[in-house]
């Protein structure tokens, strides 16, 4: 059974527009599927078949009469014919039950040659910066903190950079 079915279109490697219908993936079962679904840098997920048999559980092919369920392997390989359907397919699939995914920015990273300051971009800074001075989880500041608790650690790490910055050009221009 498929939840909250949403029907896409997509073209084939031969520009022939497809018709499939996605759904969402129950949330217990997609917490495990995300567990093991790596995300890299070109956004071309990498999984296993078992994974992607799972995945594709929630997805139907419009045959011009109705929708097959592509539950089973010979069902994919008849109605998703190359690869790029199908990650075309699978992206569709991630996007629909991420909503987040859809919005997200591609972080710059170091890459060995450039001197460039890095940012956040996900994420705001502040609430970066308590995460990595180690004054709280992302986990905790979503459930447990409030804002004015979010402000005094954002204080007390702006205070000891401050603190820091002062003895060590102290001690600068001491030499």
């Amino acid at each position: 059974m498929l939840i909250k079915p949403k029907i896409i279109q997509i073209k084939d490697i031969d520009d022939i527009e497809l018709k499939y219908q996605i759904s969402r993936i129950p949330a217990l079962h997609f917490i495990d599927i995300l567990k093991i679904y790596p995300f890299d840098s070109k956004n071309i997920p990498k999984i296993d078949n078992e994974t992607l048999l799972s995945l594709l559980r929630y997805v139907s092919y419009y045959d011009g009469a109705s929708y097959i369920i592509l539950d089973d392997e010979d069902k994919i390989n008849k109605y998703i014919t190359d690869a790029e359907t199908l990650l075309r397919l699978e992206t569709q699939l991630i996007l629909y039950n991420i909503e987040f995914m859809k919005t997200w920015k591609k972080c710059r990273l170091y890459n060995g040659t450039d001197d460039s300051p890095y940012k956040y971009v996900n994420i705001d800074a502040g609430v970066a910066s308590i995460i990595t001075n180690k004054f709280a989880t992302l986990y905790e500041l979503s459930t447990i903190y409030d804002y004015e608790d979010y402000s005094k650690m954002l204080e007390i790490i702006q205070v000891n950079i401050s603190k820091e910055i002062y003895a060590h050009n102290k001690a600068s221009k001491k030499k």
